[in-house]
């Protein structure tokens, strides 16, 4: 690499060109090569203790809480809601990223369950869309459910209960319940 003070002018303008035009050529190689680092675990080990720094996760917070951020979420909303082919495309990746579910498995249930939630047997509308029911263990994916549905078989899956258990429970809570053993004082 030339020094500019042992250059001409005229030199240094060809060694800047020629470094920039080098620069530009191999610059999808090196996106390339740093998106395959990203992925390693020595990179995301390294990327995930710098974020849970404490000073991180408190500037983190406290721009959360901006009027700027704020705004900003407001504005990325209506892009989004704006272009409603970008908004599914957006939709189905996060989809596949939590839940394993591919458009095509989705639809393809969607199908099979004619339209109904796999547990209640309710329809999916606007108002209850259907949600990916996923296996958290596995990261399999299962079923299609409505919202209230997915919610229940968390909760139930939360308590470490099996879902008869939870049934027997409900029953026996629904039949006889605590308030019928306190005497009323009228």
């Amino acid at each position: 690499m030339p020094k500019k003070s042992e250059c001409t002018p005229e030199q240094w303008e060809r060694y800047l060109a020629y470094s920039r035009a080098y620069y530009d050529r191999t610059r999808e190689i090196r996106i390339e090569k740093q998106k395959l680092y990203n992925k390693t675990p020595k990179a995301r080990a390294r990327r995930l203790a710098y974020d849970m720094k404490p000073e991180r996760v408190a500037k983190r917070k406290v721009y959360q809480q901006s009027d700027e951020y704020r705004q900003y979420k407001k504005d990325e909303w209506v892009k989004i809601k704006a272009n409603p082919e970008r908004h599914e495309r957006v939709k189905a990746k996060m989809r596949k990223w939590r839940t394993g579910f591919t458009p095509e498995l989705f639809n393809a249930l969607l199908e099979v369950q004619n339209g109904c939630c796999a547990i209640c047997h309710r329809r999916f509308s606007e108002t209850s869309a259907p949600r990916a029911d996923h296996c958290h263990d596995t990261k399999s994916p299962r079923g299609l459910l409505c919202h209230h549905c997915n919610i229940i078989e968390g909760m139930v899956k939360s308590m470490d209960l099996t879902t008869l258990e939870f049934a027997d429970r409900l029953h026996a809570y629904l039949d006889n319940p605590p308030s019928r053993k306190i005497k009323r004082v009228s």
